[in-house]
């Protein structure tokens, strides 16, 4: 079952392989791992190295936590390597959005391996302020992005990132994320800013394409700049059953893009 860690100010450091069902369960501020290798041992959506979970009931105040680094770490076989959440999420937006209960991530220099052929990601922050996805590697994933920031997330960094083998997507900032920089990464499938804001997508190989999109009712995609990277297409419309949103105030300069535009 999962490990509920309930004290603030708690290190998990060392070289060892720690095997779990479901994983750990951060609940208080500044904590970090460092150079541990993590493996799931069996296949469940609740199975999640660390999942941070902060989500507030809707119309209150949030406590907020934070403080939380995994860094020269190695995960093998979860749903989620890291998953941070401080609020809910509905596909519609119904949802409320109070604050970032959840503040300061960052995941480093992290290796992470999961499934192919069965539902799975790597690192997802739902209303979570300043996150640092940095320098990190993920190969596999199903249906769940592999660098992932959805539902109300502020100031993110994905930069120098690696994935290979996510048959869904390796970066999508979505449902009403903003201020965010995606440089420098090299990616075998797309990048995607789904009803976002304030983006700069600069200097990134994307082999599967970048993608532009609004449609879930969590506003407009706006002010996105999209440049310097090489790719296969860059495609701006309209994402699933389309509720609402414009894509607005878009720069696109300066791309290879090498696709053969058979979409």
């Amino acid at each position: 079952g999962a490990v509920d860690i309930t004290k603030p100010n708690i290190t998990f450091a060392g070289e060892g392989l720690i095997k779990c069902d479901i994983g750990f369960r951060p609940k208080a501020s500044n904590f970090k791992v460092v150079g541990l290798r993590f493996e799931s041992t069996e296949y469940a959506q609740d199975s999640r190295a660390f999942e941070i979970n902060n989500a507030h009931t809707t119309g209150t105040t949030p406590t907020y936590i934070q403080g939380f680094t995994f860094k020269d770490c190695s995960f093998k076989n979860f749903f989620y390597a890291v998953c941070c959440a401080g609020g809910s999420y509905s596909y519609d937006g119904t949802e409320e959005a109070v604050g970032y209960p959840v503040r300061d991530v960052v995941i480093e220099n992290c290796y992470s391996e999961t499934f192919t052929d069965q539902n799975a990601g790597h690192f997802q922050c739902i209303q979570v302020e300043n996150i640092s996805y940095i320098n990190n590697r993920t190969y596999g994933g199903k249906n769940a992005s592999s660098y992932n920031a959805i539902k109300g997330n502020g100031y993110i960094r994905v930069i120098g990132n690696y994935d290979h083998n996510n048959s869904y997507a390796s970066c999508e900032l979505e449902n009403g994320t903003g201020k965010a920089i995606v440089a420098n990464n090299t990616f075998n499938h797309r990048i995607w800013i789904d009803d976002s804001f304030d983006a700069v997508v600069n200097g990134n190989t994307a082999e599967g394409g970048i993608y532009i999109t609004v449609g879930s009712n969590n506003g407009d995609a706006s002010n996105v700049i999209v440049s310097n990277n090489v790719c296969k297409n860059i495609r701006c419309e309209q994402f699933g059953t389309y509720y609402g949103g414009l894509i607005k105030h878009l720069n696109i300069t300066g791309n290879n893009v090498n696709g053969d535009n058979t979409h």
